[in-house]
């Protein structure tokens, strides 16, 4: 339906330090990029939130559906980044 989109949030407060989870570099990302599809896509918009938070980490993943990588410092931008993030995304890709 033009003018609709479909796009997940994620919000987090840092690198992930869990040595039994999913690897970013070599599974994480290869698995976003398998299950993204130009028919039906949906952009992770990843918002780090903190000083020990990883926007570069956040903007790789992100990146890797289409999405955006953002930074906050301060929680109470949180909401602000988010609607600049939702209509960047509804730009690109609010077309099916």
């Amino acid at each position: 339906m033009k003018g609709k989109f479909n796009a997940l949030v994620i919000l987090t407060d840092g690198v992930n330090q869990d040595p039994g989870s999913i690897s970013r570099t070599t599974t994480l990302l290869t698995e976003l990029q398998k299950l993204t599809g130009p028919e039906r896509p949906v952009p992770l918009i990843m918002i780090a939130v903190g000083p020990g938070a990883d926007r570069e980490e956040a903007e790789e993943t992100a990146r890797a559906t289409g999405g955006s990588g953002q930074s906050v410092t301060d929680p109470s931008q949180i909401h602000t980044v988010i609607l600049k993030a939702v209509v960047a995304a509804g730009t690109q890709g609010g077309e099916g």
